[in-house]
Formats: C-alpha cells, structure tokens, sequence
C-alpha cells in the first residue's frame, strides 16, 4: 500500500480557489483510478 502526503502553503485569499479546484478536478481525478481519502 502507498500513501502520499502533499502539503501547501496557501494565502488566505487563494484557499477558496484551491478547495474548489480539489472538489471539481482532483478528486474525482483520483476517486476514478482507486485512491482513498483518508484525510485532509
């Protein structure tokens, strides 16, 4: 089993663009080829 960490440093200003890039793209990005969220 591998697990990936990935961890960003965001202005305030950008973190309502970045959770909505997350939902509509890379999510489901990674929901199609096997991955589980296990937290964020």
């Amino acid at each position: 089993m591998f697990y990936r960490r990935k961890y960003y440093l965001v202005k305030s200003e950008f973190a309502e663009i970045l959770n909505a890039h997350f939902k509509k793209t890379n999510l489901p990005n990674q929901l199609k080829h096997g991955s589980r969220l296990i937290g964020r």
